[in-house]
């Protein structure tokens, strides 16, 4: 039995159709609520996430403004904390591994002040194999990891708004 071009698309179509019923979207796509449609940023603006977090909002659809009265929202990053341990030791007793932290708390609001999100903290965790032989590769490493989870956590508040402020 042979199957032609037109059963071949038929099938896709029906695919297509299904995924989209079901809501499904491609990792980093989404859907911000209308409530976000003009959005006003306030954070730390040397921070490299609320540069990604801008970044992913406007790529989201969202508007950005810097005056408050412009403002359908007001996305507030209340704080970051970013740290680092050690997570093992060689047998030498020197540093075999480290663990970074990054952590960020936000809210979100009307431009009257009035919470739409209640206080929301999210975290990011990796973790690096240190080597004294190559510090500077290392402290490269370290740099972009840091990078990696600040774009992970700016693209993760913006998904999650995406479902909470609905």
């Amino acid at each position: 039995m042979k199957t032609g071009a037109g059963s071949v698309r038929f099938w896709w179509l029906g695919m297509i159709l299904l995924l989209s019923a079901c809501g499904f979207q491609l990792r980093g796509t989404v859907v911000l609520p209308p409530v976000m449609e003009v959005t006003r940023l306030e954070g730390d603006r040397f921070s490299l996430l609320v540069s990604e977090l801008d970044r992913v909002l406007q790529n989201a659809g969202a508007r950005m403004v810097d005056e408050g009265g412009q403002a359908t929202a007001v996305l507030k990053i209340l704080g970051e904390n970013s740290s680092q341990r050690v997570l093992s030791v060689g047998t030498t007793g020197r540093v075999a591994e480290y663990e970074l932290y990054h952590r960020v708390d936000y809210q979100l609001e009307n431009p009257q002040g009035e919470v739409l999100v209640a206080k929301q903290t999210l975290s990011a965790r990796r973790s690096f194999q240190f080597d004294e032989n190559d510090v500077l590769g290392k402290a490269n490493e370290e740099e972009n990891l840091r990078e990696e989870m600040q774009r992970d956590l700016a693209l993760r508040i913006v998904q999650q708004l995406s479902i909470l402020a609905r």
